[in-house]
């Protein structure tokens, strides 16, 4: 069973303003207590299981953990480092001990992507060698004079340490290691200073140190206020998804980053958020429903800051690292009955109006359209994928229409970005503070049967889009 190493013994002094400050493996970043990004990040990679090296302030790391471990969902042992002054070597050393096989080497104070520890964990290690992540990327590294420089030809490490002249990538933290790393260690504590750089050094003049390139991956080493400030910036501008419409990239999540900066300092989950959202949601629905100009503008106003804030949510879920498929269902449920309550708005708005009678059958046959959109949305998330975004739904789609040859297919997919909700949300708004609910609905009739259309189309069709499926049970 492979552990998980995690070194959480310094004192961060670069980082901690002064002695009544918190240790620094439990300074927030987003949100979130640095090693316990550090855990959860590594979880998400498929590490369950860790050995944690305590020195300067272990009590407050050790009793968070303890009392936060049920909920982490992993299981920590610790191992007390009582020389944590000395250099990091000797708090590897000590947790030999708890270490039955090969394992994975982090530090507390470094933050890096799922994806590339994943990736990282895939690579096997060879008995008795070491293998280091490494970024060949040097000219994008922040705070450069701090960093690890490592010299690697041909995937094997020639050189490393903090001040050599001649390297061509940096240390980004991450250890794959082997009992070897430990011979190495127990040597240059007795003949050397007994850092880590020093042992993987010993390592590499005879051969068995590796390095793995990282790729384009985000890591940052938090060690001082400025790669705090970094870092933290860093993890916002990952919060974008492949998905997100024109409107959403240049405007939206500028907007609900900013909320989320907010928001992810109160003690305030992402579900609720999401549940917030929808009362949001609900309150525009009544206000378009009133008919009168002033109510149908602000009910407009309000539609769109829910698509703005409904971003808020997962953003805030992915910062604190707690994205459930629970949370992605609950998410996707509250903004469809915003769709649908404000439709229905839209129609009464119109009957309040005095409008002609054939915006109001065309509002009933729109609605039905929306419905069964909706059912045929669920219906494919609940039998095709694992998650309950409609983000599935969209990559998907996107994925079909690159290997058809359908006319129709591409038209559809080039005028997508029109059915998106930060699109739509828009236009609605812009349609409502003219009180031009008729072109909202005339708007959402077309939307909606092109959409059932589409979907009717996607893997094997209606009849498998609408077969029985297992019920959803929350994880």
């Amino acid at each position: 069973m492979r552990k998980g190493l995690i070194i959480a013994a310094g004192n961060g002094s670069r980082l901690r303003t002064d002695e009544d400050d918190l240790p620094k493996p439990l300074i927030k970043v987003a949100g979130v207590p640095l090693i316990e990004r550090v855990i959860l990040t590594a979880k998400k990679a498929g590490l369950s299981h860790f050995v944690v090296v305590l020195g300067f302030r272990g009590e407050a790391i050790e009793k968070y953990l303890q009392t936060h471990q049920k909920r982490l969902g992993v299981s920590v042992e610790f191992v007390w480092n009582e020389d944590w002054k000395k250099p990091n070597g000797f708090s590897v050393l000590k947790a030999e001990p708890l270490i039955e096989d090969e394992f994975v080497l982090m530090m507390s104070d470094h933050i890096v992507e799922v994806k590339m520890l994943e990736e990282f964990l895939q690579r096997g290690v060879v008995p008795g060698e070491v293998t280091l992540g490494t970024d060949a990327r040097i000219g994008e590294i922040f705070d450069l004079d701090d960093a690890t420089r490592v010299l690697a030809t041909d995937g094997r490490i020639v050189e490393i340490g903090k001040n050599i002249e001649n390297y061509n990538c940096i240390d980004t933290g991450l250890f794959l290691c082997s009992s070897g790393l430990f011979e190495a260690l127990r040597e240059v504590t007795q003949t050397g200073t007994g850092s880590l750089s020093e042992a993987i050094r010993w390592l590499a003049q005879r051969g068995r140190a590796r390095a793995m390139p990282m790729g384009d991956y985000f890591w940052q080493d938090v060690d001082s206020p400025e790669t705090l400030v970094y870092a933290e910036q860093r993890l916002f501008q990952l919060l974008t998804k492949p998905t997100d419409g024109f409107v959403s990239r240049f405007f939206n999540r500028k907007v609900s980053g900013w909320i989320s900066r907010r928001l992810i300092k109160l003690p305030i989950s992402a579900n609720q958020v999401t549940y917030s959202a929808l009362f949001f949601g609900l309150l525009s629905a009544y206000l378009v429903a009133r008919g009168d100009h002033l109510s149908v503008a602000l009910g407009g106003i309000l539609f769109q800051f829910c698509s703005i804030y409904d971003g808020c949510d997962g953003e805030i879920a992915k910062l604190r690292m707690t994205s459930s498929r629970f949370g992605e269902w609950l998410d996707t449920v509250c903004d469809n009955i915003t769709y649908i309550a404000f439709f229905i708005g839209i129609v009464v708005g119109l009957h309040r109006q005095e409008a002609a009678p054939f915006l109001l059958y065309l509002g009933v046959v729109s609605l039905g359209g929306v419905i069964f959109t909706l059912i045929l949305m669920y219906s494919y998330l609940r039998r095709y994928s694992q998650s309950g975004s409609l983000v599935t739904l969209q990559t998907d789609y996107s994925n079909e229409v690159k290997t058809s040859s359908s006319i129709f297919s591409r038209v559809i997919d080039r005028l997508k970005p029109l059915g998106k909700r930060d699109f739509f949300a828009l236009l609605f708004m812009m349609f409502a503070l003219f009180n031009r609910l008729d072109l909202i609905l005339i708007a959402t009739f077309i939307g909606s049967q092109l959409m059932w259309i589409v979907l009717l189309g996607m893997k094997k069709g209606v009849s498998d889009a609408l077969a029985p499926v297992h019920d959803f049970q929350e994880d």
